[in-house]
């Protein structure tokens, strides 16, 4: 990987928690009694998080890049449940709740409905992940990569393409890798305040 440079921001755009999240205020945090952030994660302006569907947890270190989604996933049902007396039909689909792991990067406007990422997962920009998805630890997904609905893609996979497929694999050192990446981006993600 390369070297990071770093990235200035203003602190008046910004929130900082006591677990060390950096949150934008431009962020749209859907249902957040139901979001679960861990710790030392950058929510960047206009990312969405939807909780008001179901419980999203989030590890620790996350970066959620601007414009990016995190939707939970729905599954059909065999048979609707809630049926209306008034004679509407009733829900066919329920939506599920989100796992994402540690050491995440999740690239700009893209949309993530998986039902779990894995730790050291690295997800570039303008992706669609689309429902039902499982994402092993240690995975990479290239820009512009269309993930079909209910793909299980396995540990230590490169993943690319519309419609997307395996297309190599990542070393055995990927795991300190994307660690090293993501501590580093969190580090050069500094208020102007401190720019010298």
């Amino acid at each position: 990987m390369y070297e990071l440079q770093e990235q200035f921001y203003n602190p008046k755009d910004f929130v900082e928690t006591n677990t060390g999240n950096k949150v934008n205020k431009k962020t749209i945090l859907c249902g957040s009694q139901q979001i679960l952030l861990t710790g030392k994660s950058i929510l960047d302006q206009d990312s969405v998080i939807r909780a008001d569907l179901a419980t999203v947890r989030i590890g620790r270190n996350l970066v959620l890049s601007r414009g990016a989604i995190l939707k939970p996933t729905y599954k059909p049902l065999s048979k609707a449940i809630l049926p209306s007396k008034t004679g509407a039909p009733g829900l066919n689909f329920m939506y599920q709740n989100m796992k994402i792991g540690e050491y995440v990067f999740v690239g700009e406007k893209s949309v993530i409905q998986a039902v779990s990422v894995g730790n050291h997962v690295y997800i570039g920009n303008n992706c669609v992940i689309s429902r039902g998805v499982i994402i092993h630890d240690c995975v990479s997904i290239a820009d512009n990569t269309f993930v079909p609905p209910d793909t299980v893609i396995p540990v230590f996979t490169i993943f690319a393409g519309n419609i997307g497929k395996p297309v190599g694999t990542l070393p055995d050192c990927t795991q300190e890798l994307m660690e090293n990446f993501i501590t580093s981006y969190y580090a050069k993600f500094l208020p102007q305040s401190s720019r010298v």
